[in-house]
């Protein structure tokens, strides 16, 4: 979603679901998402709720960003270490 502004943000979210936790989805939650996926906001409805301007947006979500993946980080080595997921996966 910060790399790319003009990405539609129902595909930002289809992009991070597919990325960090579709694999651990049977077939009903994935379809679970899907339907909820449709309820996604336009992108500028969604900015507008977040901050007063889309500068202020995506600066917040710079600062952010670097938290999550540290967190995602460890959760990955934590599956990892007790062998509930391959390396890389």
């Amino acid at each position: 979603m910060i790399g790319d502004r003009a990405k539609p943000l129902k595909e930002c979210v289809q992009n991070g679901y597919a990325g960090a936790i579709k694999r651990h989805h049977n077939f009903v939650m994935k379809g679970v998402f899907n339907v909820a996926c449709g309820a996604t906001p336009k992108r500028d409805v969604f900015e507008g709720k977040l901050a007063p301007t889309v500068d202020e947006v995506y600066a917040s979500m710079s600062q952010l960003q670097p938290l999550f993946a540290s967190i995602t980080g460890n959760l990955q080595a934590y599956l990892e270490m007790k062998e509930m997921e391959k390396p890389g996966e």
